[in-house]
């Protein structure tokens, strides 16, 4: 849920998402992925901190570390 706030597009006016299943949860952050990031290259390591203030606030706290938000 961290990584969804951190992460998300705050110029889209929309909400994150929390769906409850019996096997899994799902959260759904508003926005697309900055600059020429897509699925495969986080998948491969790489990651874009689109907000580098909370990204390191969150660091700091042992909320989210970078480049592990996806994992398959």
């Amino acid at each position: 849920m961290v990584n969804a706030l951190i992460h998300r597009d705050y110029f889209v006016s929309a909400v994150t998402r929390i769906f409850i299943f019996d096997n899994r949860i799902e959260i759904i952050s508003p926005g697309h992925l900055p600059n020429n990031l897509t699925i495969e290259k986080i998948r491969a390591g790489n990651s874009n901190i689109r907000i580098p203030i909370l990204a390191s606030f969150a660091a700091k706290k042992n909320y989210s570390l970078p480049g592990i938000g996806i994992r398959h």
